[in-house]
């Protein structure tokens, strides 16, 4: 990718959330082949997608409409997130327990997945399913994408609420959540 593709990428995140919807699937077009270049250059364009998609009205729609799309966010997503944990030493520290987590979306198609490798204190995931995970979370499309990085989404909340349905230790979903909480709030020590 060019540095132009970069700023458009920027510039699109900036748009309303209907203009976003039509710009970012051209946006996004070969930015998983280059993200290395957007966290380390672009930290600020990473974390505006993360918050844009997680906080997206309509995203259910938005995925039957744009899948690839949505899979290719998933994809950059979990991908920068590996990236922070294979080469922030703090992130590393907090890897120290081994997940495989799926989310499965009942109103949309999306589901997507993550691992965890506490020897290495890495984090890896994307779209699709894995088999016997440790965690399986459940749930309409937008309330899974608030827990990738809605900073207004409260998990205990949710789940006490009944957004969600959870397969798994209650105690292995809070250590996963703290785990991610560092991962996902290190972007800008990756430099």
């Amino acid at each position: 990718m060019t540095e132009a593709n970069f700023d458009e990428l920027a510039t699109v995140l900036e748009q309303d959330d209907d203009d976003l919807k039509t710009d970012l699937p051209a946006a996004l077009a070969g930015i998983e082949d280059d993200i290395d270049t957007l966290l380390l250059e672009h930290p600020d364009s990473f974390e505006a997608l993360s918050l844009r998609l997680s906080t997206l009205d309509g995203i259910a729609d938005y995925a039957a409409a744009e899948p690839e799309t949505v899979d290719r966010f998933l994809a950059v997503l979990w991908g920068g997130l590996g990236l922070i944990s294979e080469n922030v030493p703090e992130v590393q520290e907090q890897v120290t327990e081994a997940f495989s987590v799926t989310w499965t979306a009942t109103d949309s198609e999306v589901t997507f997945h993550m691992t965890s490798e506490p020897d290495t204190g890495t984090v890896d995931g994307g779209p699709g399913l894995l088999d016997d995970p440790t965690l399986a979370f459940e749930g309409e499309t937008d309330i899974l994408f608030s827990m990738l990085n809605d900073p207004d989404f409260n998990p205990v909340t949710a789940f006490m609420d009944g957004s969600f349905e959870l397969q798994g230790a209650v105690d292995d979903a809070m250590a996963y959540a703290q785990m991610m909480e560092t991962v996902t709030t290190n972007v800008e020590n990756l430099n």
